[in-house]
C-alpha cells in the first residue's frame, strides 16, 4: 500500500459553516509560484481540498507548470481520460446544486415583495476610493443605470462589482410611541 500524508484543510459543511477536514495525499507537484497539484489517496488529481480540476486542459496546464516529468503528466492525462472526466463532471454538478441550495436558503428569509425591495436604497463609490466622501447619495436601483433591478438588490449588505463598491443604506425603522409623540412619528433614539 502506498504511503500517504494527512493534511488538514479548511472547508465548508453543508450549511456553509467553516470546518477543518482531513484529506490524504499520495503525491504533490508544485512550483515556486504556489501552483500545486495533489494526487489524493482516492486516486483523484485535484486541489488541496480534494476537488478534481474542472477540465482536462486545466489539469494538463497545471501539471505542466509543476513538473517536467513527462511520465507523471502522461499518467495524469490517462487518469483524466479513463476516470477524471466523469468524476469532475459529477463533482462540479453536485457542487453547483449545493451552492444553489445555500443561496436559496440564504434568500428565503429575505424580503420577497418586489415593492419592498424596490424602495431599498444603496450608496456606491469607485472600488479604488475608500473615503466616506467618495460615496454617492442614497439612490434607487434605476438611478445607477441598471436596465432591471439586480437580483442582489435589497439582499446584499455590501457588494464590490464592476469597479463599484455598493453598500445598502440602513434606515432606522423602530417607531416607538411616547407621551410627547402619541402617533410614534419620531424615531426612537434607543
Amino acid at each position: 500500500m502506498a504511503r500517504h500524508q494527512k493534511l488538514l484543510v479548511k472547508d465548508k459543511d453543508a450549511e456553509g459553516r467553516e470546518i477543518m477536514r482531513e484529506v490524504y495525499v499520495l503525491r504533490t507537484w508544485g512550483n515556486v509560484t504556489g501552483v500545486r497539484v495533489y494526487l489524493h489517496s482516492n486516486g483523484i488529481y485535484g486541489d488541496k481540498k480534494g476537488a478534481p480540476f474542472r477540465t482536462r486542459e486545466e489539469l494538463r496546464n497545471l501539471m505542466g507548470a509543476c513538473t517536467d516529468d513527462a511520465r507523471a503528466i502522461a499518467r495524469a492525462m490517462d487518469w483524466w481520460d479513463r476516470f477524471g472526466n466523469k468524476i469532475a463532471e459529477a463533482y462540479w454538478e453536485a457542487e453547483e446544486k449545493r451552492l444553489d441550495q445555500l443561496q436559496a436558503a440564504e434568500f428565503a428569509g429575505m424580503v420577497s415583495d418586489a415593492s419592498e425591495v424596490d424602495v431599498i436604497l444603496y450608496q456606491r463609490r469607485p472600488s479604488n476610493k475608500r473615503s466616506e466622501e467618495a460615496y454617492t447619495e442614497p439612490t434607487a436601483w434605476h438611478e445607477f443605470g441598471f436596465p432591471d433591478r439586480p437580483d442582489w438588490w435589497g439582499h446584499a449588505r455590501t457588494l464590490d462589482m464592476g469597479g463599484w463598491y455598493y453598500r445598502r443604506v440602513e434606515l432606522e425603522t423602530d417607531i416607538v410611541p411616547t407621551p410627547d409623540d402619541p402617533d410614534g412619528d419620531k424615531t426612537s433614539e434607543e
